[in-house]
């Protein structure tokens, strides 16, 4: 990439612990005049067990959604991004939910994942749909259950999902 894409629009990565590169790779996409892609592999991509994407954390990419809803206003594209932002929050809320499922005993989590739906519903933006086809299936399930509130069903899931690794 050209260095001064980076320089002229202020690209840099946050400080988000995980997911601090899906900012900067929207910036960067958006700021590029043209993208090519090269079909095959550069560098050799290695999961250490140590890394941060392991961390035990209750809620791994909120942060990163809202900051992705804060920079997409501050540069005037949310209406053509709102729905989109919408699939990246409830996104998270569904991976926070798996989280807090997998992190707490169930009196414990059913506290923390109801939290976990007050606050998506105090973020989405109820004017515009949710981008569902650019979610996974996965978070679509989970999503819909923490929207309508089948808190044990998602627990339930969760487990099922531990006990098969």
């Amino acid at each position: 990439m050209k260095i001064n894409i980076l320089r002229e629009n202020n690209v840099k990565y946050t400080k988000h612990k995980i997911g601090e590169e899906a900012l900067y790779s929207f910036q960067v996409l958006w700021y590029a005049k043209s993208v090519a892609f090269i079909d095959k592999p550069l560098y050799n991509y290695v999961q250490r067990g140590d890394s941060q994407s392991h961390l035990k954390v209750d809620d791994p990419w909120g942060g990163v959604a809202l900051a992705m809803k804060d920079k997409v206003q501050e540069m005037d594209l949310y209406p053509k991004f709102a729905n989109t932002i919408n699939a990246f929050l409830l996104t998270a809320s569904a991976v926070s939910a798996n989280c807090l499922a997998n992190n707490y005993p169930f009196s414990s989590y059913l506290t923390e994942v109801k939290r976990c739906r007050r606050r998506l519903s105090e973020v989405i933006d109820k004017k515009y749909p949710i981008d569902k086809n650019n979610m996974s299936g996965k978070a679509r399930i989970v999503g819909w259950l923490l929207q309508h509130g089948f808190y044990l069903l998602i627990w339930v899931l969760a487990k099922l999902k531990a006990m098969r690794k």
